[in-house]
């Protein structure tokens, strides 16, 4: 008589069977999940190194005795607030723009074309900031705080190539035409092609050379417009028009996924005691403690807090002296300046970044740290 498997010996294997198969799907799920956060971090840190790269090639050629400007602003909607900073100065290198430009019959100059030569130089006026995006209709731009995707928030570079254009030269080399119109001409809207933008956000150049906008920046009036229109919620954050074909703007995209970019200044102080401390400002809690009370920014506003800080500029209310005991000032006053009288000897910058899946809750949040040289 052949012997066959017993009822309880099939129950018994089936049952391990199932285990096996359990374990075997607990085990490819969590390979599969650690895969994805393996990629998302890789994708997140190469964003990183994209972002730092590009802060050490422009920071090595800083020119410290040009003006700096930082836009400081806090947003006030969440328990862990986004800053929405932005920070503009010059430097010296080997530029090139990314766009050629070619000769516009009709408009009389140079304009971004697909023949034509780049425009290179070897000194630039560069900004960085989170970019307002046109990715629903050609009118569109969405601001980074109304963008409810933290993914899609832009992190923007915008660079701007000094050349000091010759008003006097024939017409097909100039590039810039408002060379006296010193201000305004950053704001000013240009028709291209079926659709308007912005000088400053079209071009990758200056008409104006280091020297003139070292005298520009004397006048703290004309620094206000500069702020109004350089550093600005409005129309002065970078322009990105993803919605046009061919793209206008894609030049200043620089990292997609940064939900948040702040910019901090060392600076030294005396504390109580008569001690010299040194500290990042502006800061929400400076001293450590849990409480806010003195957080430099006033998070009582209705409004997002925010202000900016002028270094060889004038303006605002001027701080005489590194050792500025009083940073509450900038919860009444929205422009601090000071002046040529000290420059800061470091910054740091805070970047929370998304991966483009949104596979790591919340992002991941670095701090860079930039020395300054002077």
């Amino acid at each position: 008589m052949k012997k066959g498997f017993t009822l309880i010996e099939i129950v018994v294997a089936v049952g391990l069977l199932a285990m096996v198969i359990g374990f075997s799907s607990v085990i490819f799920k969590v390979s599969i999940e650690t895969r994805r956060t393996a990629g998302a971090n890789a994708e997140i840190m190469q964003k990183l190194r994209a972002i730092t790269n590009q802060l050490n090639r422009d920071f090595a050629g800083l020119r410290p005795d040009a003006p700096l400007m930082i836009w400081f602003e806090q947003d006030t909607n969440s328990t862990d607030p986004n800053r929405y900073d932005q920070i503009m100065f010059f430097a010296d290198g080997d530029f090139q723009s990314t766009q050629l430009y070619d000769y516009d019959a009709t408009l009389g100059f140079k304009v971004p074309a697909t023949t034509g030569t780049p425009v290179v130089g070897n000194v630039a006026r560069i900004y960085y900031g989170q970019a307002s995006v046109n990715s629903a209709s050609p009118v569109n731009f969405i601001y980074p705080w109304n963008q409810s995707d933290v993914k899609k928030r832009i992190l923007g570079r915008r660079q701007h190539i000094l050349t000091a254009v010759d008003m006097t030269a024939t017409k097909h080399l100039d590039l810039w035409p408002d060379i006296n119109d010193v201000v305004n001409s950053f704001d000013d809207d240009l028709v291209y092609g079926t659709k308007t933008y912005l000088k400053n956000e079209l071009y990758e150049h200056d008409s104006l050379s280091l020297s003139q906008w070292k005298v520009v920046t004397n006048d703290p009036l004309k620094n206000d417009a500069i702020i109004a229109t350089c550093l600005d919620n409005t129309n002065g954050r970078p322009q990105i028009d993803l919605v046009s074909q061919p793209p206008v703007g894609l030049h200043m995209l620089m990292t997609e996924g940064i939900g948040s970019f702040a910019v901090q200044w060392a600076y030294s102080c005396t504390a109580s005691g008569g001690n010299t401390v040194y500290r990042w400002w502006p800061s929400i809690d400076p001293d450590g403690d849990p409480g806010t009370d003195d957080s430099d920014f006033d998070i009582q506003w209705t409004s997002k807090p925010q202000f900016g800080i002028y270094f060889n500029m004038l303006g605002g209310v001027t701080l005489a002296t590194p050792d500025w005991s009083g940073p509450e000032l900038a919860r009444t006053k929205i422009i601090l300046s000071f002046g040529n009288t000290f420059y800061p000897p470091a910054l740091k910058f805070t970047f929370r970044i998304y991966d483009s899946k949104g596979i790591i809750k919340g992002g991941r949040t670095f701090t860079y740290i930039v020395y300054l040289q002077r």
